[in-house]
């Protein structure tokens, strides 16, 4: 098995709680409102019709870290060829510069939306003539999403070229979230990506619903190989101070190294040849070999390392 330690993503936000003794009504117009409750209608209210030659551009913002949902209960704007007269347009964000939900006309509701951040912007534009009744929405935050656990499994693949890798995601049977690598395919909970070589990934986990990144996670995928090199020799430094100690690999893999005291990688192409790690103060020292110079296929690192002799003082 070429399992990995499980990557935990416990993905969670604060919840807000408020009750209100009446909702508030919001009639279309030029003000913005933030607000996480509340009934939305056209310019002519909860009973009238809307008017002629009306343009007006309202956003609607949570004012926390939730988004705002919106159900539409009805729904009657006067019916034209591509909405060309009267007609709602929903954009995905605080102003009309965001992602377009849909343009609305006639009878075709806009049904339930959900921002993918805090805020929705309406624009209404109507004609200057043959009016209707409108719409009618409730307003809701929706604190659902991003509340929850994901555990996300790395399996390593089992060759250096191999594409038999893959991460397992397990919802703890929730299902309110999915997640992709690549922005495209999404995978519920329950489910795996596959077909994974060795190399890094970016792990996004989003709510089904709102569509919200809830979380990214950074995955590495490796091969462990123990036969990239076939002898190691040392060569302690001449003093206390002196940096002349080396460490010499066997074999034709790039190499790489690692210090006991900071972890910082050494790339090969600065070291000398044959392999040969020079300057070296003494210490102890890690060593890490690669194959063709790929950071993904190693040599496992020894326990203890490879030690020019210690100075005692």
């Amino acid at each position: 098995m070429h399992r990995v330690q499980s990557v935990l993503a416990v993905i969670a936000i604060l919840c807000f709680i408020s009750s209100v003794a009446h909702a508030q009504n919001y009639n279309m117009s030029n003000v913005n409102v933030t607000t996480t409750t509340g009934n939305f209608y056209d310019s002519g209210g909860s009973s009238g019709n809307y008017g002629n030659s009306q343009n007006f551009t309202k956003t609607f913002c949570t004012g926390n870290d939730n988004s705002i949902a919106f159900n539409f209960t009805a729904f009657s704007l006067q019916s034209s060829s591509g909405c060309a007269s009267d007609r709602l347009i929903i954009y995905n964000g605080p102003n009309t510069s965001s992602p377009v939900i849909g343009t609305y006309c006639g009878t075709t509701s806009p049904g339930y939306i959900v921002s993918t951040g805090t805020c929705i912007t309406f624009r209404f534009i109507s004609n200057g003539s043959t009016n209707s009744t409108g719409w009618a929405a409730t307003i809701s935050e929706y604190i659902t999403d991003c509340q929850g656990t994901m555990q996300v499994v790395p399996s390593n693949p089992t060759g250096c070229t191999s594409t038999d890798g893959f991460l397992e995601f397990v919802n703890y049977n929730d299902t309110r979230y999915e997640a992709s690598i690549n922005g495209t395919t999404w995978v519920s909970a329950g489910s795996n990506i596959t077909g994974l070589g060795v190399g890094n990934y970016t792990v996004t986990i989003r709510d089904k619903t709102s569509l919200r990144t809830c979380r990214t996670l950074p995955i590495t995928l490796t091969y462990v190989n123990n036969s990239l090199y076939t002898s190691v020799s040392v060569a302690n430094a001449s003093g206390c101070n002196n940096a002349n100690g080396s460490i010499r690999v066997a074999g034709t893999s790039k190499v790489s190294w690692i210090s006991a005291i900071n972890r910082t990688y050494v790339n090969a192409s600065t070291l000398s040849g044959g392999n040969t790690i020079t300057g070296l103060l003494p210490g102890e020292y890690y060593l890490r070999v690669t194959t063709s110079g790929s950071t993904f296929c190693v040599k496992k690192k020894k326990s203890g390392g490879r030690q020019l002799r210690h100075c005692l003082s």
